[in-house]
């Protein structure tokens, strides 16, 4: 099960993130509740999704920024061993590149961008292209590293 809280006052980004994850995540069951308390009321959604392996992924409920905080994900835990062992390169790979480049290494790709590509066998990059997010910049820049990383396997 995944959880989102969507405030009722500025819900924006937060609905965006549960559109964002329903869109990329088929659903068997979306249930909502109404929380109602003054400015802080909210929508609590629990998405039951029909993937066994990334019902392990959830994002939690915070009060210490006013929001939502989200839950690391534990790729180690979700991912087989074999993608692990993909995504770890991927990850030290993306690091390396950010570290010579000096900009975070979410604007490469993010953890889920990089679990999402060890899943493909073999990925291309038609199939980098249609992973959430990655757009035609990240394919033209980083494409053939990426790709080269995971063949050499």
């Amino acid at each position: 099960m995944t959880f989102f809280c969507i405030p009722v006052f500025s819900p924006e980004s937060e609905a965006l993130a549960l559109n964002e994850f329903l869109h990329k995540h088929p659903q068997a069951r979306v249930d909502r509740q109404l929380i109602v308390d003054g400015q802080h009321s909210a929508w609590a959604v629990c998405c039951t999704l029909s993937d066994d392996r990334m019902t392990r992924e959830s994002i939690g409920f915070g009060q210490a920024s006013g929001g939502v905080q989200r839950q690391r994900v534990r790729y180690r835990e979700i991912l087989s061993p074999e993608h692990f062992a993909g995504y770890a390169v991927l990850r030290e790979l993306r690091n390396r590149l950010a570290k010579e480049q000096n900009i975070p290494p979410y604007s490469i790709f993010t953890n889920a961008q990089l679990a999402d590509m060890v899943q493909f066998d073999p990925l291309d990059r038609q199939r980098l292209a249609s992973i959430d997010g990655v757009g035609e910049k990240r394919v033209a820049r980083y494409a053939d590293l990426f790709i080269s990383a995971l063949e050499a396997l």
